[in-house]
This record gives structure tokens, sequence and C-alpha cells, in this order.
């Protein structure tokens, strides 16, 4: 019997340093486990004007730059894109397209003005230094704005004043530790 119990006890003191030997403290916890947080952002601004219509336009576009300032670029060809990184948050990204009537004269019988611009290619860059796009509903690789019209050569002008008074793209993303997220 005695032995009996000398066994028992034994066994609960093996089972006893066993969970002591196998549960750690926090300050043991491998802290390369944790999450990385969120340390900046990576996005394309485009904007696309094509057809006929902008050959009758001087083109510029607005936007809000890495450090948050306002600057407009006036621009040639059909397309215009400029990646942005941005390391501090919340920021605001916003674009807007504005062309104005140039000097050329409006020869043809009708015009087309085909328009898009929007915000793409929206990453997080985070603080082990990987990166991840944003997918789903929080992605803006659809236009804000597309539109072709055509019109006849005397509804140019008023439609070209209509188009410099769109109002931007405008959105906020936001960081809180390891989520991104954004704002129209």
């Amino acid at each position: 019997m005695k032995t009996k119990k000398f066994f028992f006890a034994i066994a609960a003191l093996l089972c006893m340093m066993a969970v002591t030997v196998t549960t750690s403290c926090s300050k043991d916890d491998d802290s390369s486990s944790s999450t990385p947080t969120i340390t900046g952002a990576e996005f394309t601004y485009y904007v696309s004007l094509t057809e006929n219509g902008y050959d009758l336009c001087d083109k510029s576009v607005t936007y809000i730059d890495e450090n948050g300032s306002e600057k407009t670029e006036a621009f040639t060809g059909s397309t215009w894109k400029k990646t942005i990184t941005v390391k501090k948050f919340p920021f605001s990204a916003s674009l807007k397209t504005t062309p104005t009537r140039n000097a050329t004269a409006a020869t043809d019988d009708a015009y087309k003005f085909k328009t898009e611009y929007f915000i793409q290619n929206i990453t997080s860059v985070s603080s082990d230094g990987s990166r991840q796009k944003l997918t789903g509903e929080t992605e803006l690789d659809t236009p804000c704005f597309s539109q072709t019209m055509p019109m006849a050569a005397d509804k140019v002008d008023d439609y070209i004043k209509r188009l410099a008074e769109r109002p931007a793209l405008t959105v906020t993303l936001k960081v809180d530790g390891s989520k991104m997220e954004i704002v129209r």
C-alpha cells in the first residue's frame, strides 16, 4: 500500500514538473510571431482622356502628393499616371482632371470625349517589409468617372466647361495597426 502511494506521489510530481516545463512566460514568447504594423502605402493615380474631342483641349491634372500638398501638372498625350508612396496617416488622396478649351478650331461635325480617372493598385507596406495589395470592396481599380460622350461641334465648349466643374475623386487611407481602411 505504501509503495502504491509512493508511486502515485511520484507520478503526480512528474505531471506537475511537465506542466511547469511546457508553460512559457510572456517574455519568453517569440516576438517574430507578432503581426507587423502598416508603415506606408503605395498607389497610382491614373487619368485617360481619349477620343478626338481632347484635341481641342489643354489638359491638366491636380492631385495630392506624398507630402499632402496639392500639385497641378499639365500633360500631353492621352494618359497620365503617377505612383505615390505615403508614410503618414490618415492620408487623403485626391485626383481631378481639368481640360480647358485651346485655340484649335472645331472643324469636324462631331466629336467624342472619353474620360476615365481613378486611383489604382493601393498596396499597404508593413514594418516587416511585406506588401499587400488591397482587394475586394476596398480596391479602387474601377474608374471613378468613365464616360464616352459624342456631340456636335457647337456643343463642345459647353461640355468642356462642365468637365472642368466635375468634383475631384477623393479617398482617405486610414491605418489602425495592421489594418488599412479606405473611405470614399
